[in-house]
């Protein structure tokens, strides 16, 4: 199918994989569409960031998955350009997908509301990057790069993040902040 299509399908399917982290095929899942991403972007780069830059957010319910995606594309268009193994650019991708995992469901509502978030959701949201590695670690997932940037993703140099004020955060963990923020 065209570019398009396939953008379409992925969608989709990581739409059914994000909510599943349960599943016994969850990882291998996230990381087939990795792979999907890295092939979409090795087709074409320039249609890749059309996609992210012109998508159209009025279905807020999937904005979470939306999100991830494009933190995820822009990922692998950066960790390609740097240079990074296939294994590092398939482990950028992979955290990218999963680093709002017990958040998906909530970032659709605050995009959709017009309030400020309530004490409830700033208390979900600051514990989202040690919860969602938990759920990564419950659904199997070994690999301590790829953990410790998802739990590390808004941590920032010199302490200034959260949850922890870490002063090291990696470079992975600071290539999703900064690509989270820049695609938010």
């Amino acid at each position: 199918g065209s570019p398009f299509e396939r953008w379409a399908r992925l969608c989709d399917n990581l739409a059914d994989v994000l909510r599943s982290p349960q599943q016994r095929q969850f990882l291998s899942r996230i990381r087939e569409a990795a792979s999907h991403v890295m092939a979409l972007n090795e087709l074409n780069a320039d249609l890749l960031l059309f996609l992210i830059l012109r998508h159209d957010h009025g279905d807020c319910e999937s904005y979470g998955v939306a999100h991830s995606l494009h933190v995820a594309c822009v990922c692998s268009l950066l960790s390609q350009r740097l240079d990074w193994s296939r294994d590092d650019q398939q482990r950028a991708i992979g955290a990218a997908l999963t680093m709002n995992l017990s958040t998906i469901e909530l970032q659709g509502q605050c995009a959709r509301q017009s309030t400020p978030l309530t004490r409830r959701q700033r208390e979900l949201n600051q514990a989202h990057p040690a919860e969602a590695s938990m759920m990564l670690r419950a659904a199997g997932l070994d690999d301590l790069d790829w953990l410790a940037a998802v739990e590390d993703h808004h941590e920032r140099l010199r302490g200034a993040g959260y949850p922890s004020g870490r002063t090291d955060p990696g470079a992975l963990s600071q290539m999703l902040r900064l690509t989270d923020q820049f695609t938010a």
